[in-house]
């Protein structure tokens, strides 16, 4: 095989500095101080909306997330108690940070002592309002997916800051480096390269894309997350029946292959295990309750990258049902098991490590 020589790069610019950082020009100062608060409150279920909970009680703990809601709530004009407590659905960046602070600083008193007793646990404002910022995916009482709740919420989030940097004055089009320097892509940015190479003329194509999340394959062996990773980043042959090399002078079929790697890492690192598990084509899925192993910290380059966990969600259940549940590590390095309205119970690492995750949020060791 020759020499794989590089023809074309696409969105090259995204390894680049914005040429307008919209984080600074929308007055956010750092994102990456505090973290860890206290967890003194629960959170009722409105309807189904257990993968919420779980899913808020984990942003609360990241500390870029307190530092992006806090600030922006400080500013946007629709973040009064009337709007927040009221019907109407106003600022979901501005909810956000309503359920964040409300986990922090809740009093004691507040906690449902009971399962059958909710009636004291805080009501929140995202899940109570999740038809306005889902585009109407999360409006009845069905279970949903926690990591596309993850996506739905931060992209309208996102939404929030780009239509006030528009409104300010700042032109951007989608893929401009701009577009990619507001708060969320500063928490949960990285940048993905691909590389598709041909065996047989020896050229290769690379593309940037940008990422949020990393969604990792289960499959029916255990393993442990660092595995699961290095399979993600794997080559992977290109065997579609109608491959073949677009590079002009070439056009073999079935000789390509896919490389991935993360070009930049985020500075919150999220994980998606991808459970459901389709048996036969177009049937129905199963759960794959496949063992993964993971630790609180986790080395992901060879350049020493390091990550401490934070949060970690989980699905216990089938694939027609269940519900979701989260460890979080709070105040102190403590862990805790966080059930909809139910009192945040302290757990050992050993109980948090030992769950059988869905998602796991890490944040980059500074």
């Amino acid at each position: 095989m020759p020499v794989v020589v590089v023809v074309s790069e696409v969105n090259a610019n995204y390894l680049l500095a914005p040429d307008i950082d919209l984080s600074e020009f929308l007055g956010y100062s750092s994102l990456a101080d505090g973290g860890g608060n206290r967890i003194d409150a629960a959170f009722k279920n409105v309807g189904n909306t257990c993968y919420l909970n779980a899913l808020l009680h984990c942003l609360a703990q990241l500390a870029s997330v307190q530092a992006w809601s806090y600030q922006h709530e400080q500013r946007c004009i629709s973040a009064d108690v009337a709007d927040l407590r009221g019907s109407r659905s106003g600022c979901v960046l501005c909810h956000l940070a309503w359920d964040v602070r409300d986990l922090a600083t809740l009093p004691p008193q507040t906690f449902a002592s009971d399962v059958r007793d909710l009636a004291t646990a805080a009501i929140p404002k995202v899940a109570l309002f999740r038809r306005s910022w889902s585009q109407g995916k999360f409006h009845n009482r069905d279970q949903q997916c926690a990591a596309e709740a993850f996506r739905l919420l931060m992209e309208a989030c996102n939404d929030v800051d780009e239509e006030r940097a528009q409104r300010l004055g700042v032109a951007f089009n989608l893929g401009e480096n701009t577009t990619f320097s507001t708060p969320m892509w500063w928490a949960f940015g990285g940048v993905q390269q691909s590389s598709i190479a041909c065996r047989a003329c020896g050229r290769s194509s690379i593309k940037y894309e940008m990422c949020s999340h990393v969604a990792l394959a289960v499959s029916g062996e255990n393993s442990t997350i660092e595995r699961l990773l290095a399979s993600h980043w794997e080559p992977e042959a290109l065997i579609d029946e109608d491959d073949c090399c677009t590079f002009e002078g070439c056009g073999v079929y079935w000789r390509r292959t896919k490389t991935t790697r993360m070009s930049r890492w985020p500075r919150v690192l999220v994980l998606h295990l991808k459970r459901w598990h389709q048996v036969f084509h177009q049937g129905p899925y199963c759960k794959l309750d496949t063992r993964v192993d993971f630790r609180e910290s986790l080395h992901v380059d060879e350049a020493g990258t390091l990550y401490d966990l934070k949060a970690v969600i989980v699905h216990s259940g089938d694939a027609h049902g269940g519900h979701y549940t989260s460890y979080v590590r709070a105040f102190e390095q403590r862990w805790f098991f966080c059930d909809d309205g139910r009192k945040p119970r302290e757990v050992s690492s050993y109980e948090a490590m030992n769950s059988q995750a869905y998602m796991l949020f890490y944040e980059k060791r500074i």
